[in-house]
């Protein structure tokens, strides 16, 4: 099997390496990488119900999606995350790629172990959650192993109120979860553990061998990228049909927003409370109904004076907790 390790920390060039190597090319290869700040949600999610969409976007934080099902999960520079691209010719096998790391992590002196839902712990607290995908005849398994995450992060990140949203999408499943390095006596820097995981997956059979990109690699990487995970559409208009419910009670009054959608994009909308305003919220319902349901889309045709003629005394952070 090749092992590869790069210090790319882009997430939509992780993502398209990942489906590169698995659509691409024929080869078996484990791959070890990082991303930047970045909310990676799962195929078969409504993006923006599991996010904190004023929070990731205030933090700089990038959201996407990957080709994998599961849930939400929150990547940074400590979180390091490996994948298996091989040949599959069975049905899904989490044990076969999960117990490899499990292996790595138990030679280090850790008590780790999988659980049922395809997880790894260390005692009680969950350090790595999994996903795969098969596309013609091979496999692409994934995972994160928390390392030296900013945990505080990724609670605010994707944290959600979700009686704002009903619908068929699948949505995340809470876990308590830890950071390998708290377990460590004298734990190295994160580019260090990530080096020692290489090193270990290197030696850890006869046949490995160290890989490094090509130019063809990245070209193909780059287009794939260009086609799909820097493309609004693919994060978030995969949502299908669901409905959008929020409030906010301030000073100048309350406010009830209630919205249908369908794959990310508001097809109706109403506006009720005890506001004042100059202008009926009618006209604005109008401008609003074919807008991405994103704070940044919203924003472009509401500027702090329209606010103002419908909502009266409000401001945009406090229109934004009923809308988003």
């Amino acid at each position: 099997m090749h092992v590869l390790s790069h210090d790319f920390h882009e997430p939509a060039f992780n993502l398209a390496c990942e489906e590169y190597f698995l659509t691409k090319t024929k080869k078996d290869i484990f791959i070890l990488w990082r991303n930047n700040p970045s909310v990676i949600v799962g195929r078969n999610q409504n993006t923006q119900a599991e996010i904190d969409p004023e929070y990731v976007r205030s933090e700089g934080i990038t959201v996407m999606r990957r080709i994998t099902g599961g849930g939400a999960v929150f990547h940074d520079l400590g979180n390091i995350c490996y994948t298996f691209i091989t040949a599959h010719d069975g049905p899904i096998d989490f044990a076969r790629f999960c117990k490899p790391m499990v292996s790595v992590l138990r030679g280090m002196g850790l008590d780790a172990h999988m659980t049922g839902r395809n997880d790894i712990l260390i005692g009680d607290k969950k350090v790595s959650g999994t996903a795969q995908t098969v596309k013609a005849g091979r496999v692409l398994h994934h995972g994160t192993l928390l390392y030296s995450a900013d945990l505080g992060r990724l609670s605010r990140a994707l944290r959600v109120n979700s009686e704002k949203y009903s619908g068929r999408a699948v949505t995340s499943v809470q876990s308590r979860v830890a950071n390998v390095a708290d377990y460590l006596d004298s734990p190295p820097g994160v580019v260090d553990f990530q080096r020692r995981l290489y090193d270990e997956f290197l030696s850890a059979e006869p046949g490995n061998r160290m890989y490094k990109l090509t130019k063809a690699d990245l070209d193909g990487i780059s287009a794939l990228r260009a086609s799909r995970y820097d493309l609004d559409e693919w994060t978030f208009a995969r949502s299908g049909s669901y409905n959008f419910s929020g409030s906010v009670r301030c000073p100048a009054g309350g406010l009830k927003a209630e919205l249908e959608l369908e794959d990310g994009i508001i097809r109706a909308i109403s506006l009720t409370g005890d506001f004042f305003g100059v202008e009926d919220t009618s006209t604005l319902a109008t401008r609003l109904i074919g807008l991405q349901h994103r704070p940044e889309a919203v924003r472009q045709i509401l500027s702090d004076r329209a606010i103002e003629r419908v909502f009266a005394g409000f401001t945009w952070e406090q229109l934004c907790q009923a809308l988003f």
